[in-house]
C-alpha cells in the first residue's frame, strides 16, 4: 500500500498533482485509523459475549 502512495506522489506534479497526492494520504490515513476502530471494536464485542459463550459451553 505505501508503494502505492509513494508512487502518486512521484507522479503528481503541479498544483493537481499535489491535491491527488494530499488526497492520497489523507484517504490512507483514513483507512488506517477505521481499520483500528473496527479491531478494537471486535476486541470489545468479543469480551463482552465470551463469558456468556463459557457459560453455555460454546
Amino acid at each position: 500500500m505505501w508503494w502505492y502512495v509513494t508512487s502518486a506522489l512521484v507522479r503528481a506534479r503541479g498544483e493537481d498533482g499535489q491535491a491527488l497526492g494530499e488526497f492520497t494520504l489523507v484517504l490512507a490515513l483514513v483507512s488506517l485509523v477505521a481499520v483500528l476502530a473496527l479491531t478494537a471494536l471486535g476486541l470489545a464485542v468479543l469480551a463482552f459475549y465470551q463469558p456468556v459463550a463459557e457459560a453455555m459451553g460454546l
